[in-house]
């Protein structure tokens, strides 16, 4: 099993969607953005990390969402979420496709990775 982290960015009413790109596991579907947790790292800080990686912008945790484990045919992962919001710099897509701004309202008009879509889902309540 591999330990994931993601970010579920808000601003307003509105959550950072992330499209992954054409070339990777699961092409054109959203995801909230994060990765993998290396052994040194607490998921704190996998997040943080990852978050300056892929979008070049620092973060602050508001709080940590529960969990998930999720098969893929290739993979199982442990996705560890948390509730962000942006302190510094204006979001740029490093590893995506695209990003955008989507209405918490409108979640599902996006087509999400299975494992974010149940994230979302088991934590909506605490995301709004």
């Amino acid at each position: 099993m591999i330990a994931v982290t993601c970010a579920i960015i808000v601003r307003n009413d509105t959550i950072l969607a992330c499209q992954r790109r054409p070339n990777s596991s699961h092409p054109y579907e959203w995801e909230f953005p994060g990765g993998k947790q290396e052994n040194y790292e607490s998921p704190e800080e996998c997040i943080i990390r990852e978050i300056w990686e892929e979008l070049r912008v620092e973060i602050e945790i508001i709080k940590p969402l529960t969990p998930v484990s999720f098969s893929y045919p290739e993979q199982e992962i442990y996705l560890m979420p948390f509730l962000c919001q942006i302190t510094a710099g204006n979001p740029t897509p490093v590893e995506h496709h695209t990003i955008r701004w989507q209405r918490i309202s409108m979640f599902s008009d996006l087509k999400w990775s299975d494992a974010d879509a149940e994230i979302f889902r088991i934590n909506e309540d605490n995301i709004l």
